[in-house]
């Protein structure tokens, strides 16, 4: 049985190598931010996701990393509710 990251790492190989070293620099950048956090994987056809949150579920989900084909975007789910500093 592979491992999480095996997994993970076969989900990568459809990429560009750029892009797959690029995905893993971020979530490496990532999880400094977020020690301990759940990550939830999900390869679906449009990107390959990696989202993090306080436990397993979905809905719990604070922000995600998705992998496109030619660039890797950083989300945050609930980015639009969020108090700007700013204002």
């Amino acid at each position: 049985m592979p491992t999480a990251q095996q997994q993970f790492d076969e989900y990568l190989e459809k990429y560009t190598p750029d892009i797959a070293t690029h995905a893993r620099a971020v979530l490496a950048r990532v999880r400094e931010f977020v020690p301990g956090a759940f990550e939830l994987v999900y390869d679906n056809p449009q990107a390959l996701v990696v989202g993090f949150g306080p436990t397993h579920r979905t809905g719990d989900t604070v922000l995600s990393v998705a992998v496109y084909p030619k660039w890797v975007t950083l989300f945050f789910m609930h980015g639009a509710a969020l108090e700007d500093p700013f204002t």
